[in-house]
């Protein structure tokens, strides 16, 4: 286990063949959810799928400010910063998602999936700083990550 944080990501460019993740993107506090998104794009060597919540939790007051999921915003949102961070919506392997049967297995999932081309070794097209966008270091929340 690697402890981190998902707006600094303790892994190099291009570390893995894929990458998942799963309902964590919502968590994030809005002002970190780009940078987090980059972090994501800068690890993955092309392919980056997510699933993301795209409402409120249960858990968070009916009213006013979320508590858990802190970033609730439609999948136009989410798509427009992997878009940003230098990938496209890989629409091929969306596909099984159109099919979806929510009366036999509920809501639908939040599948997102992305094919993110690289530019000058990593970082999906971001410059400086070690695919960072040459931010500097800043003392966040720790989290695991696997």
């Amino acid at each position: 286990v690697v402890q981190g944080t998902l707006d600094r990501i303790p892994f190099p460019d291009d570390a893995f063949d894929v990458v998942f993740s799963s309902e964590v993107l919502e968590h994030v506090p809005p002002n970190l959810a780009a940078q987090s998104v980059r972090e994501l794009v800068r690890i993955a060597k092309g392919d980056v799928f997510v699933t993301i919540s795209l409402r409120r939790s249960g858990l968070d007051p009916k009213r006013g400010p979320t508590k858990v999921h802190l970033t609730v915003k439609p999948r136009e949102w989410w798509e427009k910063l992997f878009i940003e961070a230098g990938c496209e919506v890989n629409k091929a392997a969306l596909k099984p998602f159109e099919v979806y049967d929510e009366g036999r297995y509920g809501t639908s999932p939040n599948f997102f999936a992305f094919r993110c081309a690289k530019q000058g070794g990593g970082g999906g097209g971001q410059s400086g700083g070690g695919g960072r966008g040459g931010r500097g270091r800043r003392k966040r929340r720790r989290s695991s990550v696997q």
